[in-house]
């Protein structure tokens, strides 16, 4: 599996979710879905024209609603083998006149469910940016600045403490731009570059 992953950069796993993994999936996930409302136009220009099909129902966040299951993928040892072959590396620094090298690990991107609807079409086929570790902040300043004080910052401010979707449209929150969910600014006046 890992040689396939690292020559055709994806692999299909026949059966890698279990029966009961999957049913226990299902029961929490499908409460969420049936609430979610139907996508009628693209909400991530980002990505290009139509690039989230209309007639389908996307729930964003699903560690935060389901944990059990999607603890359950994560910490599976076959799904850690394809990740950490695919997206562990090595970087080096100097502490004082000591060069270390330390092995880096991978980052859960995101954790979505998505229902195509009938009139759905399919979405393009496009690659998602990977997760290296190291390509984040020291400290996680969304998980440290509360709320209150996140929504008095000014714009420059939040974008470059990662309130902000990055090119690509990476960096969301429920399929929204940082700002929006913060409600610090309108719609209109929203980027996506850092």
């Amino acid at each position: 599996m890992v040689d396939v992953l690292l020559k055709d950069g994806g692999v299909i796993i026949k059966d890698f979710l279990s029966p009961e993994l999957m049913k226990e999936f299902e029961e929490q996930i499908a409460p969420l879905v049936e609430a979610e409302p139907v996508t009628v136009n693209d909400q991530l220009s980002e990505g290009g024209e139509a690039f989230v099909p209309p007639c389908t129902k996307r729930v964003f966040g699903l560690l935060g609603k389901t944990p059990s299951p999607i603890s359950k993928v994560v910490m599976d040892p076959v799904w850690n083998a394809l990740m950490s072959a695919g997206l562990s590396d090595s970087v080096s620094m100097y502490s004082g006149d000591e060069m270390i090298t330390q092995k880096t690990g991978y980052l859960l991107s995101a954790a979505v469910a998505i229902q195509a609807m009938s009139g759905s079409s399919a979405q393009r086929l496009h690659r998602d940016q990977l997760c290296r570790d190291y390509y984040r902040q020291e400290e996680n300043m969304l998980a440290i600045v509360p709320l209150d004080v996140a929504r008095s910052l000014p714009e420059p401010v939040l974008r470059r403490c990662g309130w902000a979707k990055g090119a690509g449209g990476s960096g969301f929150v429920n399929h929204r731009h940082p700002f929006e969910y913060l409600g610090s600014m309108d719609k209109a006046s929203v980027g996506f570059a850092v």
